[in-house]
């Protein structure tokens, strides 16, 4: 039986004794979806830890209430959500696991949530205000990644093709179409002989996942083919997973042997005019701006910058560029619009509203600029925020979807408990539509954060994105800019960072 794309929802009372009855389920599921059996384990400790911390933590004693557990099969893999109307479950209240503190004296606080992360892929936390709150985890189907599938002398091979002399400009012929499935190996070898281990996009690097995001279209992957030998010389694909209506043109890799041919540049005409047929709001990039060179091939196809996000990432040295100095990287934000949403309106904080009408300038975008009304004020209810964490790379990233009388002090609730987690850069996502976005703005910067930009949306839900350096200062001297734009929004962001204020 091949079950894809289901859900099922289980309704229970918040009674530790039915946590079996949940568990079981769980494990049913996995079983079905030809999950491993160690990973089998893994979700059904996942889920006890899960559903058990919320019945254990989100409720009075004696409190008897529904908690429901929704359960979606999907071609990456099964993932559970919990949802619970209790006393919202904070995880700040479990003390964070020290191994260091075990070894000393057996203390086992906080395991539960320590081996949840263990056992999970994805691990997330999500305040839907008065509707409760939601814990989502999700273990993926697919966890073989390439270095498990090639053999010794095949690594040895990829490792040697990233010291190969790049051929002739010009010298290789090449094709450029859309993946077929059976490519999806050949894909993540390109970036394992390209990047090693470092790329930022892990998905990449297993093969049954870039098949199946390209079959649901989470994906849309083209490559360039050698016409000579059919090898593949460079990937590049549309990932529609945040947005779905203005994804982002990414996950690009070239051999080195074949860098200078041409086949990136190939590959971004092929994607925006595939982003044009399905009448997409527009398309979206991250230039890196250790060097410049990946901003100017977007400003070719007409991508304009719309933020700076400093300290994005780690750090990273370039094989074959001068670094002067080494420092997390930065991204620029570009993107072009293709088909502006007709219904586009924004509420600029008047302290950053002529940057923002010069920025929607750069990008030829139009909306209508409102003024806030005088007697705003946040409604009686609790905010709907959306906490990501990227332990990996040390980012995090705090949507506020909509604003209650709490946004304030939640912001600055979750600002702490990353900087206690040692998160380096935090960014905030506001709804420009909202003209709450424009009266709390000056409120989250005097909890430290400062402007980056915006990020424009489909559907009229573009963002202002405000970020936050922990205990890191960026050096703006480094921070390679491609065009007169960009360095304008450069010099904005520098002059809004409270790091550089207390050095000039």
């Amino acid at each position: 039986m091949k079950i894809e794309h289901e859900k099922i929802e289980l309704v229970i009372y918040n009674n530790y004794d039915l946590l079996a009855v949940v568990i079981d389920l769980a494990k049913s599921l996995a079983t079905a979806m030809k999950f491993e059996e160690v990973d089998i384990r893994k979700i059904e400790l996942g889920v006890e830890e899960a559903v058990g911390n919320i019945i254990k933590y989100a409720f009075e004693e004696g409190e008897r209430e529904k908690v429901k557990i929704v359960f979606s099969v999907e071609s990456l893999g099964l993932g559970i959500s919990v949802f619970e109307k209790g006393l919202p479950f904070d995880p700040d209240v479990i003390a964070e696991f020290s191994p260091e503190k075990f070894m000393q004296d057996l203390s086992d606080e906080g395991l539960g949530m320590y081996l949840l992360k263990q056992y999970m892929d994805e691990f997330s936390f999500i305040n839907h205000g008065k509707e409760g709150k939601e814990t989502r985890i999700f273990k993926y189907r697919h966890n073989r990644d390439l270095e498990q599938i090639l053999n010794e002398e095949e690594k040895a091979r990829a490792v040697a093709e990233r010291e190969y002399e790049q051929l002739p400009r010009g010298s290789v012929k090449y094709t450029i179409r859309s993946l077929q499935p059976e490519e999806a190996v050949e894909v993540s070898r390109c970036a394992y002989t390209s990047y090693g281990y470092t790329y930022v996009h892990e998905a990449i690097y297993y093969p049954e996942r870039v098949r199946a995001m390209n079959k649901s279209g989470d994906l849309i992957s083209f490559v360039a083919l050698n016409d000579e030998n059919g090898d593949i010389m460079s990937h590049c694909a549309l990932e529609r997973e945040e947005d779905p209506f203005l994804p982002q043109v990414g996950v690009a890799a070239t051999k080195p042997v074949y860098r200078g041919q041409g086949c990136l540049n190939g590959l971004n005409i092929a994607l925006l005019n595939e982003a044009r047929k399905r009448k997409f709001t527009g398309v979206f990039g991250r230039g890196i701006s250790t060097h410049n060179y990946s901003q100017r091939s977007m400003l070719k196809h007409g991508l304009m910058p719309s933020a700076l996000l400093v300290s994005s990432g780690k750090e990273r040295k370039y094989k074959g560029i001068e670094q002067k100095k080494v420092q997390r990287e930065s991204v620029v934000l570009q993107m072009i619009y293709m088909n502006e949403p007709q219904e586009h309106w924004v509420y600029p904080p008047a302290e950053h509203r002529e940057m923002i009408r010069k920025i929607y300038g750069f990008i030829r975008g139009n909306p209508e600029i409102r003024e806030i009304p005088q007697d705003l004020k946040p409604p009686e209810q609790a905010s709907v925020i959306h906490l990501q964490t990227n332990m990996n790379s040390l980012v995090a990233d705090i949507y506020i979807r909509s604003f209650g009388s709490d946004a304030v002090p939640e912001v600055a609730r979750n600002l702490k408990k990353l900087c206690r987690e040692e998160i380096l850069s935090i960014y905030l996502h506001l709804p420009l539509a909202d003209p709450l976005t424009a009266k709390l703005c000056r409120e989250f910067e005097k909890l430290g954060f400062f402007f980056a930009g915006i990020m424009p949306a489909s559907e009229n839900r573009d963002r202002l994105i405000l970020q936050y350096l922990n205990n890191y200062a960026i050096d703006y001297n480094y921070i390679a800019t491609a065009c007169d734009e960009t360095q304008e929004i450069l010099d904005y962001v520098r002059s809004q960072d409270p790091n550089e204020q207390e050095t000039s």
